[in-house]
């Protein structure tokens, strides 16, 4: 039976924040949608209730909103800070549509992507309109309901039914004064997850968390619909320092409430991870845990944080895709000697708390650092610390968003393995040949060693990487823990006894994001080994750790569960459970709870997942795939082919699932037909080293030795790490020697014979 083992040997954790997911867990949502008469049977969705309209509810426990007195009550005592967030990102986080909040032009303008005209006008009676696509295609009229963010764009969205918020692809740059397509070179069709129509621009789920205070989000997964609402539409105090009623009904006179009652977050000496935990879950790549959790407490109680994948990450670490900045400031020496979001920015304001290089010497020497003698450059823009130690990228079309990772460039690793580097970023019309050399000219030959080096190892198959892996992970202390945690995950998945003994080590790390890779890594260990390492962790500390080593454990069955950890395993999986029951208006959450039943053993359940899955996402082919994956080891390959068919038709650039459909007609013996999607596979971007091995494989079959042969060496060229390929190398390779020797004696002893 084939497997869907290679390509989930990593528990999935997926977010769809991250526009990574726009080549690789792209889904689409098909909805009844009003049109601009309203002639649709449809009812119009309410909008998301506000502080204004619950505070006239009672106060009791059962009204999540009865606690949160908003930001005009904190301004009467704290005026400096109230005028300070004024106008910030966080005060225009999201707005009513009106005409002091809409900045863009909607007289009558018109723009053309892709033969698409989007129009943007105003209706009769001052409604900003939107004519576009629907999930049809069909040009339909929408009424502009709220609008997202200021500057350097803003966002546009409009109702939809199922209590539904949609995130217009067009936006307005407010530096340009002109309309744009938020994803014009990916051009997503209607019907996509990324057009604005599917999942991928769902408000409720994928904005509304961030973009307004004490978000409850209240998804209905049988009506796949949704009862959204917030206690204020903006990101305001409470957001960051938590529910302020008892903090003001003490200070207006009850004395009754003291102690830690009346405390919001510390007004000074805050530690980096209490700012962390309150900063990261909308500065950083996540899955959150339980809608119903506390959004104060510890990050890892809440969220599970992404760790710095390849593919979101570039192999070396730097920022990709969307990811934001928490998972690049945690692989930084500022956050591992402890640094704090507010020791470069003003926590209300959000700008940096001084202009240019000032910000940066507050600790590094101005006469040692802001030099030319340390810099190279003389103009003031060129010698910015930001231009070579916080690269950026471009996200949203015109979002300039910065590397925190605080990186020395590196020009040589660029040589090796194609990453980016500063020096290239600004002389684009130079190679990395010469930015190398200008680093050594500069700065010496040599260069301080750097995690990244490891993980790019690692991540290329070369020889050693392991090695040097192990060694790195010995000293943590050099090291900052997303560095430690990518590196983890990285480790392949045939363990040595020492490898095994590093992951027990690695579980006790003082850092749960490095605990949560060691618990995600044990998941190909034997079971005795699973028990032995994993049944300590149902007691973490930490929620995402406990959660994953539920998780891990799960494919353990009952019976062979040691009885005296039967009741922390419960606890842990009921974490689990809950955690997924109020999340699921994730696609991703589904299928990992979908994951979870198979692997109990609740195969129908399963199932169920998996369809539910692809309900709220119908092209959300890792849930598909999971299907065709549980279809086939219940012995029924004809639905297995069937799924796979209908993700290679949606996405026949895909090589993993060209790969799995010819794993799936390899086991049936239907040789001829594997071949060919193996070898579309290998023409593929991504392709995976098990595709030549299972080609070769499948020639072999086919008794074509020579071409099987040529495949192995050309898997060897892109991937000369692969111990297995050079293996039926040398095999098929001894084979040809043992055959022409045996034909050489053959030959000789011909020769010997006396002639007839």
């Amino acid at each position: 039976m084939w497997s869907l083992l290679y390509f989930y040997e990593k528990p999935i954790r997926i977010n769809y924040v991250s526009k990574f997911f726009t080549s690789f867990t792209l889904s689409i949502i098909f909805f009844l949608f009003l049109s601009c008469d309203n002639k649709s049977n449809s009812k119009p969705s309410p909008a998301p209730k506000t502080q204004e309209q619950t505070s006239t509810q009672k106060s009791d426990s059962n009204d999540p909103h009865a606690n949160f007195v908003g930001a005009k009550t904190c301004a009467e005592c704290h005026q400096k800070e109230h005028e300070e967030w004024l106008g910030s990102d966080h005060e225009k986080a999201m707005a009513l549509a009106d005409e002091k909040t809409v900045l863009a032009n909607f007289d009558n303008q018109t723009l053309e992507v892709n033969g698409v005209t989007h129009r943007f006008y105003r209706a009769e009676n001052g409604d900003f309109m939107v004519e576009t696509d629907n999930e049809k295609g069909e040009m339909v009229s929408y009424k502009v309901e709220y609008v997202l963010g200021h500057e350097p764009l803003q966002q546009y969205m409009v109702k939809m039914p199922g209590n539904r918020i949609q995130c217009l692809h067009t936006a307005w740059d407010t530096n340009k004064k002109e309309w744009y397509h938020l994803y014009k070179n990916e051009n997503p069709p209607a019907g996509d997850w990324l057009h604005w129509t599917g999942q991928g621009m769902t408000w409720n789920s994928q904005c509304a968390d961030c973009h307004t205070t004490n978000t409850q989000v209240n998804y209905d997964r049988a009506s796949n619909s949704f009862n959204t609402n917030y206690s204020e539409g903006f990101v305001s105090c409470e957001s960051c320092h938590g529910p302020g009623k008892n903090h003001v009904d003490h200070y207006k006179g009850d004395k009754s409430i003291v102690d830690d009652l009346i405390k919001l977050t510390k007004k000074s000496g805050t530690t980096q991870q209490e700012e962390l935990n309150r900063c990261a879950p909308c500065h950083g790549l996540r899955s959150r845990l339980d809608h119903a959790a506390n959004p104060h407490g510890a990050i890892g109680d809440n969220y599970a944080m992404n760790l710095a994948r390849n593919g979101q990450y570039q192999a070396d670490g730097q920022i990709l895709t969307e990811v934001f900045v928490y998972g690049s400031f945690t692989q930084s020496r500022h956050h591992r000697f402890g640094l704090r979001c507010s020791d470069c920015h003003n926590p209300h304001s959000g700008k940096t708390k001084f202009p240019g290089n000032k910000t940066c010497t507050q600790c590094h020497l101005p006469d040692q650092y802001d030099t030319p003698k340390h810099t190279f450059h003389t103009d003031a823009e060129d010698s910015k610390c930001i231009n070579c130690h916080m690269p950026g990228r471009f996200y949203m079309g015109v979002d300039f968003r910065h590397d925190h990772s605080f990186r020395i460039p590196r020009p040589d690793l660029s040589q090796r393995y194609n990453t980016s580097n500063a020096c290239n970023d600004c002389h684009t019309d130079r190679t990395f040949n010469w930015a190398a050399q200008a680093i050594e000219k500069n700065y010496g030959p040599t260069r301080k060693a750097h995690f990244s080096e490891v993980l790019l190892s690692l991540r290329n198959n070369e020889p050693g990487s392991v090695e040097r892996a192990l060694q790195l992970l010995k000293t943590p202390e050099l090291t900052p823990e997303m560095g430690r945690a990518a590196i983890l995950s990285e480790l392949p998945a045939t363990y040595s006894l020492e490898v095994v003994r590093l992951i027990e080590k690695q579980l006790t790390d003082p850092s749960d994001l490095v605990r949560y890779a060691a618990v995600e890594i044990c998941d190909p260990l034997s079971a005795a080994e699973k028990l032995r390492l994993l049944t300590p962790i149902l007691k973490d500390k930490i929620r995402s750790v406990r959660q994953e080593a539920a998780f891990v454990l799960s494919s353990i069955a009952d019976a062979d569960f040691p009885s005296k950890d039967r009741n922390a395993r419960k606890k842990a999986e009921d974490e689990f459970i809950q955690a997924n029951e109020s999340t699921g208006d994730s696609p991703g959450g589904l299928l990992r709870y979908g994951i979870f039943n198979e692997r109990k053993g609740q195969q129908e359940e399963a199932l169920d997942l998996y369809r539910a899955s692809l309900k709220v996402d119908k092209l959300f082919h890792p849930a598909r795939s999971a299907m065709a994956t549980l279809y086939s080891r219940q012995g029924k390959n004809d639905l297995a082919e069937k799924e796979l068919r209908i993700i290679i038709s949606q996405y026949p650039q895909l090589a993993q699932f060209q790969y799995m459909i010819g794993q799936l007609l390899a086991e049936e013996a239907r040789y001829m037909e594997a071949q060919k999607h193996f070898a579309k596979a290998a023409q593929l971007p991504n392709c995976p080293p098990q595709v030549f091995r299972n080609w070769g494989l499948t020639m072999e079959k086919m008794g074509q030795h020579e071409q099987a042969l040529k495949i192995y060496h050309s898997g060897l060229r892109l991937y000369p790490g692969y111990g297995e390929l050079r293996a039926f190398v040398q095999r098929i390779e001894g084979a040809k020697q043992q055959q022409q020797e045996r034909e050489q004696r053959r030959q000789q002893q011909l020769q010997q014979q006396p002639p007839q």
